[in-house]
């Protein structure tokens, strides 16, 4: 009776097959943050470069970087270790702009705020109410929703059996921000 010979792997085989293991995981892990930097872009988080990452050492002052670009939480004023937080971001210089974009984030976050604070069987609230001072939207309960601009007319309105509302805020300037909850969609007008 013959005794079965069992062959050994080629040294060859075995080492393509660890470099397509090795690089397809490469491959993987480079989609990942391609996929995650751009979403993420979308919002304004910016994420490190991966050459940052396999360094093993922090971003400092002195590290290649775009021309004009900064790296983030870098302060080339100062060599304190403490991480800086970026500034935020500039407004527009045309006033009428800025109350715009103000008042399009003021109605997002009461309309964000109502919803979370109203049941999904529930009706919206009956009213909404305003600062002594003017400058904060609240809900009947006292809850405040959002600052608003001084000066900025609120006007409110449900359908009959509260399931829906409209939420329009008129700046000082005139400009418009409306909400009605049947589209979903924040519009702004300017004068």
């Amino acid at each position: 009776m013959a005794i079965p010979r069992y062959r050994r792997a080629r040294r060859g085989r075995s080492v393509l097959a660890i470099t397509g293991i090795t690089t397809g995981i490469a491959t993987i892990a480079v989609m990942a943050y391609a996929f995650t930097a751009i979403s993420l872009a979308s919002v304004n988080v910016v994420l490190p470069a991966p050459a940052h990452w396999t360094s093993g050492s922090a971003v400092s002052s002195g590290a290649a970087s775009p021309v004009g670009v900064e790296p983030a939480g870098v302060d080339s004023t100062t060599n304190s270790d403490a991480v800086q937080v970026p500034a935020e971001t500039s407004r527009p210089s045309d006033p009428i702009e800025a109350e715009r974009i103000e008042l399009a984030q003021s109605i997002g976050l009461a309309t964000v705020l109502i919803g979370q604070r109203t049941q999904a069987d529930t009706p919206w609230p009956a009213s909404l109410a305003i600062t002594t001072d003017g400058t904060a939207l609240l809900l009947p309960d006292g809850t405040q929703l959002t600052t608003i601009l001084p000066g900025t007319q609120v006007l409110y309105s449900t359908s009959s059996d509260r399931r829906e509302y409209s939420l329009t805020l008129i700046g000082p300037s005139g400009v418009t921000a409306t909400f009605a909850s049947s589209t979903g969609v924040i519009e702004t007008s300017v004068p």
